[in-house]
């Protein structure tokens, strides 16, 4: 529409323009008569030069098709122009409002070849943006259907290790099992509903982690040492879903809270102005060949989503030490 209105306004511009200069010498209705021929064939030769010769045989680079074309095209101009618009047209001249026949041809054979030099121009910069704007948007949906496989892959992850730890209470018969099934309820809410959204509050997020900490925390004869910490001004900045989380699943899921009296896990989220800061780090034991590689899906999940939410926004750095385990997560632009 934009680019219809823009050709609109262009012409109706020409229009007054011709008409003006032509309404002294022709009057009012030999002034309309003779710009609205005369426009209308130009914007004819504008709109076959383009569609036919620019399109066609330009951008496929057949450049002797494209120069004997144009030169056909000027030459049916110029005989229509002739032959046809001026015997039309001749009832409205007088003595003094006519071109020698000399400079008419000149003047007209100019104003055609300036027409298609503009044809060219127009038609090649449109097609320029409408590849830029093709190729943008078969980006925008790759990504999307990226995003959208992440998600799908972060989901089963998260649920599988959330069974689990009810599997093993159940097993025992432990009186926490319904409680963590109450809450697992309402983490999976949050989990499949409100995270395909393309955005959700930083309040929201952080909710889930305490919700998640605290179905961890059930699982435990005794609490763990798992400590988190939130700074500055944290509302309703919009971030994308399930980015925090797992990174806080992944902290818990690999510490040694079974093997180390002295394990712990602790999370720090903290806002900077419009910049979000996180921080992980947990106790972890090499030995322990029960647990699957660190970071496994979940990390290299969040790194894909970074990249494709956040380019050049984020600084994603992760730690593996000897004794211990850390993430930090920068991102910017947070609003």
């Amino acid at each position: 529409m934009a680019r219809i209105g823009l050709h609109i306004s262009v012409i109706t511009m020409f229009f007054l323009w011709m008409f003006l200069v032509r309404v002294e010498q022709l009057g009012v209705e030999g002034a309309f008569f003779h710009t609205l021929l005369n426009l209308g064939i130009l914007v004819m030769l504008f709109q076959v030069h383009g569609k036919l010769l620019v399109n066609t045989f330009l951008e496929s680079k057949k450049y002797f098709r494209f120069v004997v074309g144009s030169m056909v095209l000027i030459a049916i101009y110029l005989i229509i122009r002739f032959n046809v618009i001026n015997p039309l047209l001749q009832s409205y001249y007088t003595e003094d409002s006519t071109l020698g026949i000399g400079k008419l041809r000149y003047l007209i054979g100019f104003m055609s070849i300036l027409v298609l030099t503009f044809s060219t121009l127009v038609h090649l910069l449109e097609n320029r943006y409408k590849k830029e704007r093709t190729n943008q948007l078969l980006i925008q949906e790759h990504q999307a259907a990226q995003l959208q496989f992440l998600k799908a892959q972060i989901n089963p992850h998260f649920l599988f290790n959330t069974l689990h730890n009810i599997y093993s209470l159940s097993i025992t018969r432990s009186p926490k099992t319904p409680q963590m099934v109450l809450q697992l309820s309402q983490l999976l809410r949050y989990v499949i509903y409100e995270s395909q959204n393309k955005k959700v509050s930083l309040s929201a997020e952080l909710l889930q982690i305490e919700k998640y900490i605290a179905l961890f925390q059930l699982k435990n004869k005794q609490p763990v040492a798992i400590h988190l910490e939130k700074e500055g001004m944290i509302n309703d900045q919009k971030i994308e879903p399930m980015i925090l989380i797992p990174l806080v699943e992944n902290a818990l899921k690999h510490c040694d809270f079974e093997t180390n009296e002295n394990a712990y896990a602790r999370i720090q989220v903290k806002m900077d102005g419009d910049t979000l800061h996180f921080y992980s780090i947990n106790s972890k034991n090499d030995h322990d060949q029960q647990k699957d590689e660190i970071g496994g899906v979940g990390l290299t999940n969040i790194k894909k989503r970074l990249e494709l939410n956040y380019p050049d926004q984020h600084e994603f750095v992760i730690n593996n030490l000897e004794h211990s385990f850390e993430v930090r997560l920068r991102i910017s632009a947070i609003v």
